[in-house]
């Protein structure tokens, strides 16, 4: 019941229309046609399942509900996949691993640090979350030796994953891995090989028209990324992502995530020790295995000159995470191992306090935010010195926003073609002399830009302060001195 409220709760939180930068190119995509979704994912860094997915709910919701808000049903869309985790959750797991490992993993699904968010952020990551929880699953049927059928939907899954997104897909590669070190630790007969080659197989022939795509995107990736190397930080990063609760208690966060870890390592090298059968060995494999295998290679790349990873890209292996950890915490039902579960239940409460009140503030904010914006006259333009904040104004509004000091992306260019670029203050002159400019200002920076302006006879006034989604920036109407 726990769950379905949770469920019910995460609904309520999706009618609002904040939308942040990467988000922009979920809404965008699902307005276009299936055949330049595939042209203007191969420019990115994206595969486009799930811009399919997207536009495919999209397009069934307004056949219904014509006059509903694009942002909203994009919102559900991305909440659908919690759906299928709990079939899954009622099914396979509870086959398993009993009702009380089922209802702690959902809980722990839509409760750990992190997770919430990742609930209604309209990107890929819980359809990914979704399509590698369910592999899993099949892949433990295999193990558990019911049928060498269910190699069928790792196959449908894994390759719907990987082209969903690319970290997702590493995840799915360390799933095949687990299946290929059982077998032959275990010595299977030929069948169970070749029945796993063949889906290896299947998999390789049905990516190879994406193939070339990816090759283009990862040459564009090693010409410059924004993203910062990885050290050894990077380790002690993944952990705080994984068990940190998102609220604002520093200190208690902070004490629930060090207990959170210390029970899990406890409780599994208990079990280690204790257990030696072959499926809890793969399910120990796959759990600790998968992420670690993402953590690998992304240092891989970053030692190779082309750091490419961020901790949201372990969202999708974390539903193997918190199943592994849920059955940890309600083995053989000892009545001392609900102590075990206080620190993870509050870990909950706080990061959805968190979550709440992360989500609400967004919410009221930009209520005034989308006043100020519709305030904003028709034939004005809008100056941002920050291209996240261009891309979110440009696409809620029709009027052509422009970045300040350098290029909009190509892509951007693309798909949002209201957005625009101003070099330098010369030619921020000449712009107000043919149009009514007002300036988004983001950052401390934007002092530095208005001073610099002056000399150029550009004077400000200041409308206020609005918040964006999650960007904060000052209004300010430009004239000519």
């Amino acid at each position: 019941m726990s769950a379905i409220s949770l469920f019910i709760f995460f609904v309520t939180q999706c009618f609002s229309n904040d939308i942040w930068y990467d988000e922009v190119y979920s809404m965008v995509m699902s307005s276009c046609s299936y055949r330049e979704i595939v042209e203007i994912t191969a420019k990115d860094v994206h595969p486009p399942f799930y811009y399919f997915y997207l536009k495919t709910i999209e397009k069934i919701a307004l056949f219904f509900m014509p006059a509903f808000s694009k942002v909203i049903i994009a919102k559900i869309a991305t909440l659908l996949p919690y759906i299928g985790i709990g079939i899954y959750s009622m099914t396979l797991v509870r086959k398993h691993f009993g009702i009380k490992s089922a209802g702690m993993f959902l809980l722990f699904i839509m409760a750990m640090p992190q997770l919430p968010f990742y609930a209604l952020e309209i990107r890929m990551y819980s359809l990914a979350l979704f399509l590698i929880t369910a592999a899993f699953l099949h892949a433990y049927e295999i193990i558990c030796g019911n049928s060498r059928k269910h190699f069928i939907p790792v196959f449908i899954y894994g390759i719907l994953t990987a082209y969903t997104q690319y970290f997702a897909c590493i995840a799915i590669v360390g799933v095949y891995l687990a299946l290929l070190l059982y077998g032959i630790r275990n010595r299977r007969q030929n069948n169970y090989l070749r029945t796993w080659g063949i889906c290896v197989g299947l998999s390789v022939v049905s990516y190879l028209p994406w193939l070339p795509i990816l090759k283009e995107q990862m040459s564009a990736v090693a010409g410059g990324y924004w993203i910062e190397p990885m050290s050894i930080r990077s380790i002690f990063g993944c952990l705080k992502f994984i068990f940190l609760p998102v609220s604002y208690d520093f200190i208690i966060d902070y004490i629930l995530a060090v207990c959170m870890i210390l029970i899990c390592a406890g409780v599994f090298l208990y079990y280690l020790r204790k257990d030696h059968t072959d499926k809890w060995h793969f399910f120990a494999f796959s759990a600790i295995g998968i992420p670690t295998l993402i953590i690998v290679v992304s240092f891989v790349f970053s030692i190779a000159g082309h750091p490419i990873f961020v901790y949201r890209y372990l969202v999708p292996a974390l539903g193997i995470v918190w199943l592994f950890i849920a059955v940890l915490l309600t083995r053989e039902g000892k009545r001392w191992q609900i102590l075990l579960w206080i620190p993870f239940l509050l870990a909950g409460y706080f990061n959805l306090k968190g979550f709440y009140v992360e989500e609400n503030k967004k919410i009221e904010q930009m209520e005034l935010t989308q006043e100020a914006l519709t305030e904003l006259p028709k034939d004005a333009v809008i100056v941002a010195n920050f291209d996240h904040v261009q891309a979110v104004t440009a696409y809620y509004l029709e009027q052509d926003v422009y970045l300040y000091g350098n290029e909009t992306l190509p892509l951007v260019e693309k798909i949002l073609p209201n957005t625009k670029s101003v070099p330098d203050g010369k030619e921020l002159a000449k712009l107000l002399q043919t149009k009514d400019v007002y300036f988004f200002g983001s950052f401390t920076a934007r002092e530095e830009l208005l001073q610099e302006w002056e000399e150029y006879g550009i004077a400000s006034e200041e409308r206020g302060s609005y918040l964006l989604e999650r960007y904060w920036f000052n209004l300010y109407h430009l004239e000519e001195k």
